[in-house]
């Protein structure tokens, strides 16, 4: 009887944990809907920035919306579903700041990057290389 117990007992806690993992699975999902990273051009200031925002908008629409009001053409964004890092690592949540990840003088470099065997197409500036779309590759 007491075996019975311990057994019943150990298929609870399992339950509970594979739903606790998954809750943590699908909260993590939602939180990084608004993950969003941008490049863009500002012509008149000949100035090429890429820019991540975490939490700071609720959507994509709105993070490229300031770029464009400050004059700037936007040329790449995604979300965090779309991009893969290259090497530049997402960031911890940051709702009240848009994060600068790169900036240098000049267009954005269209160049290729591999990761994990497969060759994209992807964006430079400065030292840092981002790929846009996952779904783009050479």
């Amino acid at each position: 009887m007491n075996f019975s117990i311990l057994k019943l007992k150990k298929i609870q806690n399992t339950t509970k944990t594979n739903l606790h993992l998954e809750f943590i699975e699908n909260l993590t999902q939602i939180i990084m809907k608004n993950y969003f990273r941008i490049t863009v051009y500002h012509p008149a200031e000949d100035l090429a920035v890429i820019m991540d925002s975490y939490g700071y908008y609720e959507k994509l629409w709105q993070f490229s919306s300031f770029f464009l009001s400050k004059g700037f053409n936007v040329l790449e964004i995604s979300g965090a579903d779309k991009f893969l890092d290259g090497n530049i690592t997402k960031s911890e949540p940051l709702a009240d700041t848009l994060i600068l990840r790169a900036s240098h003088t000049g267009l954005p470099i269209k160049t290729t990057f591999e990761h994990n065997g497969v060759t994209y197409h992807a964006v430079k500036v400065a030292d840092k290389i981002y790929i846009p779309d996952k779904n783009k590759t050479v």
